[in-house]
């Protein structure tokens, strides 16, 4: 992957392809392409999600490379940190709070919930985590 982009691109990228993806969650969206029923969702899921693991792997690898051994952003650390807010945090509650706003807010309101997650991250690795990679 590296050869065809530079890592700040590639993060950059996905990052688009991310919001992109999460534009097929809207209805109105929907209705504006002309698609119907439960195809974009899934298309939204095939896209979203996938951009989003290869994503976190080459933040993952950036995070690992800037750690410095016998400090407080040791490897040990940021796998540690990176484990806890993935499974614990991302995998654990993402799903409760999928279905209640799926359930107070209907699609629309699941729709905005991924979104704003996603505007959140992409604004994270902006700020935190492009200006450390080449």
């Amino acid at each position: 992957w590296r050869p065809a982009l530079s890592t700040r691109s590639w993060i950059r990228v996905l990052t688009l392809v991310n919001v992109a993806g999460s534009a097929l969650l809207f209805p109105a969206t929907s209705r504006l392409l002309g698609l119907g029923g439960e195809g974009p969702l899934i298309t939204a899921d095939l896209v979203v999600f996938p951009a989003c693991m290869l994503l976190t792997g080459i933040i993952k690898g950036v995070l690992l490379q800037e750690a410095v051994p016998g400090s407080s952003i040791a490897p040990t650390n940021v796998i540690l940190v990176h484990s806890i807010v993935v499974d614990l945090i991302g995998r654990g509650l993402g799903p409760v709070l999928a279905r209640a706003s799926v359930a107070s807010g209907g699609q629309e309101g699941y729709a905005i919930q991924q979104a704003a997650l996603l505007v959140f991250a992409a604004l994270v690795c902006e700020a935190g985590i492009v200006p450390y990679t080449i």
